[in-house]
């Protein structure tokens, strides 16, 4: 999925100009009230908010492979009945492969977690930037692995037939190269404080608020 491209220029110009580490330590604190969500749909609406954050941030976001997983883990969870028999239109108790029934509760259970996998992998595109500089010695490390994690999500790895690990060594070698030849910029980074910023800040808080609401309601 693509933004159209005078749109994603305005909108990646603008995450360029928030602060990386504040949009790090954001994404942080969105995690653990992410996961600790009751209801399903509050995660799924919560999914299509960390996607479409992804998309305005990066301009791009594959969604086909979300979507496979989310499928495959529902697909495997029902062979584990729990809860309620779903029932045909005669009434009748629906089997898998004429041996496992289909549950509500394995039905909810698969989609639950492809979700919230699913979010966190959002979540965490959204977090990395090859622009972070946390601070201290295990800030470096975390540095080089979030430039090598970003840079490697950037443009898809050109596999070619039977040098499928060739192709992956090639793009990390590249990778390491251009991180080794990178110079120091001197200029100080300027960030922007608009109202927008402002939200993206108090984006935790809203989704802490949702999950207290989520665990009243339920």
């Amino acid at each position: 999925m693509r933004l159209p491209k005078f749109v994603a220029k305005h909108t990646t110009s603008f995450f360029e100009k928030i602060n990386p580490n504040l949009l790090f330590i954001c994404s942080l604190l969105c995690f653990p009230s992410f996961l600790f969500l009751q209801r399903l749909d509050f995660i799924f609406y919560e999914l299509i908010a960390f996607m479409f954050l992804t998309l305005l941030k990066r301009g791009k976001v594959r969604i086909l492979p979300s979507i496979i997983m989310i499928l495959g883990i529902s697909f495997f969870a029902v062979f584990s009945p729990n809860g309620k028999i779903v029932t045909s239109i005669n009434g009748n108790p629906i089997y898998l492969f004429n041996r496992f029934p289909l549950t509500y509760g394995a039905i909810d259970s698969g989609l639950r977690k492809g979700f919230i996998l699913a979010g966190m992998v959002f979540l965490s595109q959204f977090a990395i930037s090859t622009k972070m500089k946390l601070p201290g010695k295990i800030g470096l490390f975390m540095n080089s692995m979030f430039y090598t994690f970003g840079t490697l999500t950037e443009k898809k790895i050109s596999f070619k037939l039977g040098h499928v690990i060739e192709s992956i060594d090639t793009r990390l070698i590249e990778i390491w190269e251009n991180q080794n030849n990178k110079t120091e910029d001197t200029k100080k980074d300027e960030y922007i404080y608009s109202p927008l910023s402002f939200l993206i800040v108090i984006f935790p808080i809203i989704l802490f608020a949702i999950t207290l609401y989520s665990h009243v309601v339920s």
